[in-house]
């Protein structure tokens, strides 16, 4: 007698699947008792498990690292478009104008004109001018 054999609740679509599968639970159940792990799986699978690990960390860390690249790219785009300081070619123009000023007047005096000296005297001058702007 089947344990099914006063289910209420069965219908005949249930009763003739039941049926329709009995021959293979039957084959299922007498092979329980021969069906074995190998004495490898567990090794396996534990060695396939941590081989699957190590490749998503390998994953998730090329992909921070694509990352990192990506935001300090995006970050750096608004300095290469930025125009460059003008505080040296301001600094230039001022010691050049200063240069040009200085041979002049030493060519007026009619003076030996020395040009590396000029650019010298041109320079500490001008940062005398700064200091002065600074300290005052």
């Amino acid at each position: 007698m089947s344990n099914f054999e006063g289910n209420k609740f069965e219908s005949a679509r249930d009763r003739r699947e039941r049926e329709m599968f009995a021959p293979i639970e039957s084959l299922v159940r007498a092979a329980g008792g021969y069906v074995r792990p190998s004495d490898d799986l567990r090794p396996s699978t534990l060695e396939a498990a941590r081989h699957s690990r190590s490749n998503r960390r390998w994953n998730y860390r090329i992909g921070g690292l694509a990352c990192a690249v990506l935001l300090l790219a995006v970050c750096n785009i608004p300095g290469r478009f930025a125009p460059p300081p003008v505080e040296g070619t301001v600094a230039e123009a001022t010691v050049a104008e200063e240069y040009e000023l200085r041979q002049q007047a030493a060519k007026n005096l009619g003076f030996s004109f020395n040009p590396a000296w000029a650019w010298y005297e041109a320079f500490v001058e001008l940062r005398n001018k700064q200091s002065r702007m600074i300290n005052d």
